[in-house]
């Protein structure tokens, strides 16, 4: 086995005083290794938001914006992860993008309800989470936005079925080739990479994404609102109905 070997560094501390510091190679070679994970990762994120599905995003923002102007309601799902996210966006879409000549979104995450989710989970099982949330809420012509890295989540699932018997408008977020929930929704934001934290990055980015850019079309909507008539959600953003 090679001896190990070390260096012995000279550090200028504010250029008064020298201190000795030994610095053991093996130690070098892991960063080394580490940096170069790290670059690698980022090399890969940045290709993944080079070929983020836009038209797709931009029909989410035309989307979330006419809920809010017809005072409809959004309700945000996804777990684990997606959790955090979804309670993120709600955070976001509740208190950043208040205008004082519009309506506030009317935006609830269904992860945030701990006894809720608990009782539910316990009596009827956890695929019923958020479908039983929504049985509450949800009603024709409100918005579902449910979150999930694989789109294979049961949960999930089970409550995009749900929000369609209301005439609900869905959208799925999700990753890899989009699993069975771009199937099933209304509009689908698949984000093209196999890497679950990257898709988890990339969906708190778009999370980001949309809040500013549903702030900056209400402040350009103009102070002079009025609640007209407004055109079913899926006429909106040039969608055919679900089947």
């Amino acid at each position: 086995m090679a001896p190990r070997l070390s260096l012995t560094i000279v550090v200028s501390v504010a250029k008064k005083r020298f201190i000795p510091h030994t610095i053991d190679t093996a130690t070098i070679v892991r960063k080394e290794g580490c940096v170069s994970n790290l670059i690698h990762y980022m090399t890969n994120l940045k290709l993944t938001l080079d070929h983020l599905p836009f038209t797709s995003i931009e029909k989410l923002v035309d989307c979330l914006h006419w809920a809010r102007i017809s005072g409809k309601r959004i309700f945000i799902l996804g777990n684990g992860g997606s959790a955090a996210t979804a309670t993120h966006l709600a955070c976001d879409l509740g208190k950043n993008t208040v205008t004082a000549h519009l309506p506030r979104f009317k935006v609830v995450a269904l992860t945030d309800n701990l006894s809720a989710i608990t009782a539910i989970g316990n009596d009827l099982g956890y695929d019923n989470i958020f479908a039983e949330q929504l049985e509450n809420l949800v009603e024709e012509g409100d918005v579902v936005v449910a979150i999930s890295a694989s789109g294979n989540s049961p949960n999930v699932l089970k409550a995009i079925q749900l929000a369609h018997t209301h005439n609900a408008f869905t959208v799925g977020w999700s990753g890899y080739s989009g699993g069975k929930l771009s199937a099933v929704v209304d509009l689908p934001i698949v984000i093209p990479c196999d890497s679950i934290e990257q898709i988890e990055d990339v969906h708190l980015i778009i999370a980001h994404m949309v809040t500013v850019a549903v702030r900056q079309m209400g402040m350009d909507y103009g102070v002079g609102f009025r609640k007209a008539h407004v055109l079913p959600m899926r006429e909106r953003v040039g969608l055919h109905a679900h089947h």
